[in-house]
């Protein structure tokens, strides 16, 4: 049996050599484009993005003790700047208490999604931080905690009680204070955030943090299961 012969790039012409490095670098190009054009959502928001967009919606409008008061569709230049696929805005209020707080999830693309925190958004509402940042605990059953970041702020225009407000970002399963979101989600392909505000009772009760406890508590995830289909 007679060998193979074996391939020698040396043999290869000047024009052909140009011409499988000018195809190499098309093709470079074609998958670059093809992956930045996906993440900047070039063509629009991917088939699963749209979904979770409108599984946002089944969010229940009666959380433990809480009842949705009304609901709103996210501003258009927020949406626009956050290019998300889906939202929901609401505002619940305690049936047993009265404390109200205003509540919205999101989802898009991570960068976008990542980078916008409420200490730049209520920064140029004129409030003023009282009280930086810190990571909040909360228990999830059968799961590891969420955690979101927690943060007090206050009006510079009108005496009110302390603001409070959380947030945090979702792959999809458990919420998490991520340090570095633009980082820890950038190769994701879509993300979530979740943003709750409301004023500190003037003990200290914090109408959020109850609000945050009975959701994590109820049996709404925040992804809906793929349904798999049986080859019979």
């Amino acid at each position: 049996m007679n060998p193979e012969p074996s391939y020698d790039p040396s043999s290869m012409t000047p024009n052909t050599r140009f011409l499988a490095l000018t195809l190499l670098g098309l093709l470079l190009t074609a998958a670059t484009g093809y992956a930045y054009g996906r993440l900047s959502q070039r063509w629009g928001p991917s088939v699963d993005m749209v979904a979770a967009g409108d599984h946002l919606r089944t969010l229940p409008r009666q959380v433990g003790d809480w009842r949705m008061l009304n609901e709103q569709e996210l501003e258009e230049s927020v949406a626009k700047m956050l290019e998300c696929a889906g939202s929901v805005t609401r505002d619940y209020i305690n049936q047993k208490t009265g404390d109200k707080v205003t509540m919205f999830i999101v989802v898009g693309p991570p960068g976008p999604i990542a980078v916008h925190t409420p200490e730049v958004c209520y920064s140029s509402r004129q409030y003023k931080i009282t009280e930086k940042r810190q990571r909040a605990t909360f228990a999830a059953a059968g799961a590891r905690p969420n955690t979101l970041w927690q943060t007090t702020m206050q009006s510079k225009r009108i005496a009110t009680d302390n603001l409070r407000v959380y947030f945090g970002w979702s792959q999809g399963d458990r919420w998490e204070a991520a340090s570095n979101p633009r980082y820890r989600f950038g190769a994701d392909p879509m993300l979530y955030k979740i943003q709750i505000a409301g004023l500190l009772d003037v003990d200290g009760t914090d109408p959020c943090r109850q609000f945050l406890e009975s959701l994590f508590a109820s049996t709404w995830k925040l992804a809906a299961k793929k349904e798999t289909s049986k080859r019979h």
